[in-house]
């Protein structure tokens, strides 16, 4: 897959093999699968092979994989196992059960999502299983009140790393560019039809103005039939899955980040970093945490509301000197997530974790 799970696990995996740890990869995946993401070739990469990993699996393919991940638990004998992502962390806490092997389970989404229909028996089987982690990663520390009280002694906040791009303000300017980026999943919680009807509605106005649309997913049929129908089809181009995501952020002046929750904001900080003006909402946790309303981009009203997040469209598009202006102070905000002081962070935390026997 490419999506941002896959994308931080595996800068992750690649920075400890440089720095001397022997690393083990597990996946859901049937044999000879391809990472979509550049790994280390000395990292050893074991699939569980059991039932299709794009399918939802019946309860016996999934005990068969508890069994499986277990014994391959054992036969690694790792310091420390790491899961991300809820399903892989309840599996592996109770794969490594007696194993004396302790488990990061790694948090990769905000608490909010639990609003969007993971509540209820789900929510509570997650946390009591969650007791089982000996760690749990969340990405910033105002998420962990969102949490039960018997859960908070064992979170450590760390951030996604971000790679840094030319500072706005040491680069030539050049001509400015009328193109409005997106990039994530065409699913619900990114929310991108709202983005593509705040483009409509603007569209007449300003016909010097395009949109490219980076990622795939469930909603790309509806979001294409909706872009035909509005007659916008030579303005907004479909890219599929990108792997070269910085050459899009450098084909574009404006981020449109319009989520509806997210765990980091993988899109926003890399647009951010890479001086865009970004637009997303104000309530979607993962974007208010990195983004300065009016002064390192913009911020609309709640996670959905069309009518806020074209008007922030519209200020943006009207001013250069904005778009300028907000690209230099994001640059300057999104240093402090750095790779190195992040990959320092993980490392520490296995160290610490490694000494924990359960």
């Amino acid at each position: 897959m490419a999506g941002g799970i896959e994308f931080s696990s595996s800068l992750i995996m690649n920075e400890m093999v440089k720095r001397g740890h022997k690393v083990t990869l597990i996946t859901w995946d049937q044999e000879h699968p391809e990472a979509f993401f550049d790994l280390s070739p000395e990292i050893d990469w074991q699939v569980i092979n059991l039932g299709d990993p794009w399918q939802k699996a019946s309860h016996m393919t999934r005990v068969k994989r508890l069994l499986k991940l277990r014994r391959l638990i054992k036969s690694v004998r790792s310091d420390v196992a790491v899961a991300f992502h809820d399903n892989c962390a309840v599996l592996t806490v109770l794969a490594a059960l007696g194993l004396s092997v302790p488990v990061i389970a790694a948090e990769r989404s905000a608490p909010s999502r639990f609003e969007y229909g993971v509540g209820g028996t789900k929510k509570k089987v997650l946390f009591q299983l969650l007791r089982l982690a000996t760690k749990i990663t969340i990405f910033f520390d105002r998420y962990r009140e969102s949490y039960p009280a018997y859960l908070r002694s064992k979170m450590v906040a760390i951030p996604n790393m971000v790679f840094p791009a030319p500072p706005l303000a040491e680069v030539k300017r050049v001509d400015d560019k009328n193109v409005i980026l997106y990039l994530g999943r065409l699913s619900y919680e990114k929310n991108p039809s709202v983005f593509l009807r705040s483009f409509a509605a603007l569209a007449g106005e300003y016909p010097e103005w395009s949109v490219l649309i980076g990622g795939d997913g469930a909603e790309q049929a509806a979001l294409e039939d909706y872009v035909a129908n509005k007659g916008l089809q030579e303005r907004v181009t479909f890219l599929g899955k990108v792997k070269d995501v910085r050459a899009l952020y450098e084909q574009a002046s404006v981020l449109a980040f319009p989520s509806r929750w997210e765990g980091f904001g993988n899109a926003l900080a890399e647009g951010m970093a890479c001086g865009l003006a970004c637009v997303a909402f104000a309530e979607c946790s993962g974007a208010s945490d990195l983004l300065q309303h009016e002064k390192s981009g913009l911020l609309a009203d709640g996670n959905d509301n069309e009518q806020s997040f074209t008007a922030c469209l519209k200020t943006v598009m009207d001013d250069p000197d904005l778009r300028y202006d907000f690209g230099v102070q994001a640059q300057k905000d999104i240093s402090a997530y750095d790779q190195h002081h992040v990959y320092a962070l993980w490392e520490s935390l296995f160290k610490d974790t490694a000494l924990v026997k359960k």
